[in-house]
């Protein structure tokens, strides 16, 4: 069970704890009937499982680039949607995350600023010597493309993902907390590529 945590270095708190559910695509011989972008989750507000907070479900997983999730309360009440739209090479595009809570206005984020993945672009002649010297300095760190994520509303801040402190953050009261624990538990599940 993983825990969904929210704050800054110096006060992070639980929001939730994650559990995949067990019974998603799995057939007789272990097989996986459901796309790979499919997610079910089930959030609880502790680890000891007392008291289910939502359910992540997957709506429609249409393509490898587009999946849609549900979030529903405990009492199955729905608390909104997550979509999900992948990068592209072409067109060009980054990953953006689409957060509609069913009640409110919805919040947009896309992974990376536009100058960091300029960078990582202008030195895509130089990745290969730039992997083998971070795996070779023994850092325990490699080259990463931009991962860092700020979902914003009329280009006001709602909640940020920093990828250096690997941590998350959310500047608005309004916004359900469950809402938010099952956008960050979905972000997890989706690391994308090196990163």
């Amino acid at each position: 069970m993983r825990e969904v945590r929210i704050g800054d270095q110096n006060s992070m708190r639980a929001l939730a704890y994650v559990e995949a559910d067990p019974a998603l695509g799995s057939s007789a011989d272990g097989a996986s009937k459901q796309p790979k972008n499919a997610r079910s989750l089930a959030l609880w507000e502790d680890p000891h499982r007392s008291r289910r907070l939502a359910v992540v479900t997957t709506k429609a997983a249409t393509s490898r680039r587009c999946t849609e999730y549900e979030v529903w309360g405990p009492s199955g009440e729905a608390l909104g949607t997550i979509r999900l739209d992948k990068a592209s090479l072409f067109p060009p595009r980054r990953t953006r995350w689409n957060l509609r809570p069913a009640v409110g206005p919805s919040v947009e984020g896309a992974k990376g600023r536009l100058f960091w993945w300029w960078v990582w672009w202008s030195l895509s002649p130089l990745w290969l010597l730039i992997i083998l010297g971070s795996l070779i300095s023994a850092s325990g760190d490699i080259a990463r493309m931009p991962r860092s994520v700020e979902w914003r509303l009329n280009g006001e801040k709602v909640l940020s993902f920093d990828a250096s402190t690997e941590g998350y953050r959310l500047f608005v009261p309004w916004l359900d907390l469950r809402l938010v624990a099952a956008m960050i538990a979905l972000h997890k599940s989706h690391p994308g590529i090196l990163a």
